[in-house]
């Protein structure tokens, strides 16, 4: 799912930067490391889901018939997928005039829960998914506060507090909805 954290980005990176505030003002610009980041975030939480658990994949109620090549025709799923997305944040900010983060979260859970309605074996999958996206999040930001504060006595008076709850809940959503797309996608679930 790397390849989704990559489509992804972009969009992930434009709703962040309207909350993020650094010391002297706001966030201008989007690097390589952004993209990097959010990359190999979501490969990571994929690869390590499937560590844990020992899973494997192994065909859904037999092969379709799909007249391009099958990487291309995921792909093609995938950007679809992502694209509805997308529209679906931007049009809770336009409609609704939720803020960015919030929409992207109602748009993620709007997906993740069509692929569980659609697919119920892979319920389990999209929550371990958002704990797991939820727990590497949590865990990074805490890395980089413990090396941006500067020692260990600010990282313990405020190591629970570091993360907002918003936030937790927003890789949640992430997550959840993330998790179960490749399965959904390539007609494949995990054993």
């Amino acid at each position: 799912m790397s390849l989704a954290g990559l489509i992804l980005s972009p969009a992930i990176l434009l709703v962040s930067l309207g909350s993020v505030q650094v010391a002297g003002g706001s966030v201008v610009g989007i690097g390589i490391e952004d993209f990097l980041f959010s990359f190999s975030f979501f490969g990571i939480a994929a690869v390590i889901y499937q560590a844990i658990l020992g899973k494997h994949m192994k065909p859904w109620k037999g092969k379709k018939s799909i007249f391009i090549h099958p990487v291309a025709h995921w792909f093609l799923h995938l950007i679809i997928v992502l694209a509805v997305w997308i529209i679906l944040s931007l049009s809770f900010v336009i409609l609704l005039s939720l803020s960015s983060p919030h929409a992207f979260a109602m748009g993620g859970l709007l997906i993740g829960t069509y692929v569980i309605a659609h697919r119920h074996d892979l319920f389990f999958n999209a929550i371990i998914s958002g704990v797991m996206v939820m727990i590497l999040l949590f865990v990074l930001e805490q890395i980089f506060f413990f090396r941006l504060s500067g020692g260990e006595a600010a990282v313990t008076e405020t190591i629970l507090s570091s993360v907002s709850t918003e936030e937790l809940v927003w890789s949640w959503v992430v997550g959840f909805a993330i998790g179960p797309l490749y399965e959904y996608l390539r007609h494949q679930k995990l054993v």
